[in-house]
């Protein structure tokens, strides 16, 4: 088992397979978050590489959104498994949303919710009292160690 990990704020690694870090609305936040999530994925020989990149990929997009749009602390949550990495991004703002939409090829964002879609297994959006949650799942076939290192 390893032992809990702190970063700035709220931040926690407990037990093998979970992550639950609350971190500021600050641009800092997204490298907190994808470093995080990196130390969480790495310690699990059997995620492919290419599967962890997306992942942190999504981490910083969904982080970033909750940063520019909801202005509120985040929570980011996210669990490995055989087969099955789960994150969740939560903000204080559930009246912005992120919706799948076509962006013209001129626009300078909104791709981030395109991104999710495309590379995540599944994918949604929980709005409650006061909160809102960005979810997504990667899943894959767990690499052997050999392979991992190969990639």
């Amino acid at each position: 088992m390893q032992e809990a990990s702190h970063l700035e704020g709220e931040a926690e690694i407990t037990g093998a397979a979970r992550l639950d870090i609350v971190l500021a609305p600050q641009a800092p936040s997204v490298g907190q978050a994808r470093h995080a999530v990196s130390a969480l994925l790495h310690d699990f020989s059997h995620v492919p590489i290419l599967v962890i990149e997306d992942v942190l990929l999504l981490v910083s997009e969904l982080v970033t959104n909750a940063v520019l749009h909801a202005g509120t602390e985040l929570r980011v949550m996210a669990s490995v498994q055989t087969g099955l990495v789960s994150v969740s991004v939560g903000d204080g703002d559930p009246r912005h949303a992120p919706v799948l939409a076509a962006r013209g090829a001129d626009a300078t964002s909104g791709r981030g919710v395109m991104l999710v879609n495309a590379l995540a297994s599944d994918w949604g959006v929980e709005l409650d009292e006061g909160w809102k949650v960005v979810w997504f799942h990667a899943s894959y076939e767990p690499a052997a160690a050999a392979d991992r290192s190969a990639q």
